[in-house]
């Protein structure tokens, strides 16, 4: 048995008592030949998450290979802030992560992918598909993702789907992810991590993402999430001038009007598009994540061929 964990299992859990217990015993199946350090952060939950969390450590039988560590916050921190906190205490050389609303059903997942990854040295992350549920456990969508066979991703690629739960990673302590407005803060993690190398899919279902009214994405109201969603895409520009700033409150602003007649927002993107032609046109590397999501989930309503005409203005620099 290694003196340190090949892996570190993060779990981040806030007002998760109905969940929480189906999250940790999809962490304690897991059969594997190495061992692993299970992180829960609780972040100062007002419902019985703690209690709960008590009582089925003290309830069940703990493999040997598992070293559980258990964290109640006096003070809430904040989905980011609590998420930077526990990757901070990770001491495995790799990282998996699984929140307290989600959960495993596959006792080989990490051996699985802890194997890929010692075994393809080039790659920095890897992740499977998973099944979506709700709140009473009742399956909507068998395949989360859609993909059917394995796939390698690399930076360029940008714009791939990666469930939180079902990734596996590679300890970088480097890998400073900034805390502050943006929800999806593991979003911004994989823009960082594609930059230092390729991302594997490994085409097989290891658990559930459950989809509900309390989770951090479901509460949002679609404002905050096509905001949330924009900054995500600043965040890949990676620039902070003065000329960076302006554009990004612009991006914001705009993100705010989506929700207004289409001739209004159409309006409003064009002009966006003649403020800031000389800097989008700047990197067409750099841009590509702004455009995806400008493109394919910012405007929903226009057609198809619109989209076509605007990626082209946006890739010859207007």
């Amino acid at each position: 048995m290694d003196k340190l964990p090949l892996v570190s299992v993060v779990m981040i859990t806030y007002n998760h008592e109905a969940y929480i217990e189906e999250a940790i015993r999809g962490v304690l199946i897991q059969n594997c030949d190495f061992q692993i350090e299970f992180i829960i952060s609780n972040d100062k939950s007002t419902d019985r998450t703690a209690e709960v969390i008590t009582k089925i450590l003290q309830e069940s039988k703990i493999p040997e290979d598992i070293i559980i560590k258990v964290y109640n916050h006096e003070i809430n921190k904040g989905v980011s802030t609590n998420f930077s906190w526990a990757l901070e205490q990770a001491t495995g050389k790799y990282i998996a992560l699984c929140e307290g609303d989600d959960y495993w059903t596959d006792s080989m997942k990490l051996q699985k992918q802890v194997g890929f990854l010692e075994t393809n040295t080039d790659y920095v992350l890897c992740f499977t598909n998973c099944s979506t549920v709700d709140q009473n456990n009742a399956i909507k969508n068998l395949n989360f993702i859609g993909y059917t066979e394995d796939r390698t991703f690399e930076e360029k690629d940008l714009m791939f789907v990666a469930p939180t739960l079902t990734r596996v990673f590679r300890l970088n302590k480097k890998l400073v992810i900034s805390e502050n407005s943006i929800v999806a803060q593991d979003s911004l993690m994989l823009i960082e991590q594609m930059k230092l190398g390729k991302a594997k899919y490994l085409n097989f279902v290891s658990g559930n993402y459950r989809k509900h009214s309390g989770g951090v994405w479901s509460s949002l109201d679609i404002i905050s999430i096509r905001e949330s969603k924009f900054e995500i895409a600043y965040y890949g520009l990676k620039v902070s001038n003065e000329k960076s700033l302006f554009f990004r409150k612009s991006l914001i602003e705009l993100a705010k009007l989506i929700n207004q007649n289409e001739e209004s927002f159409k309006s409003k993107f064009n002009k966006f598009l003649i403020n800031h032609r000389i800097y989008i046109s700047l990197s067409l590397k750099q841009t590509v994540l702004f455009k995806c999501y400008l493109l394919v989930v910012s405007i929903p309503f226009l057609s198809k061929l619109n989209k076509t005409r605007i990626l082209m203005r946006l890739i010859k620099g207007i």
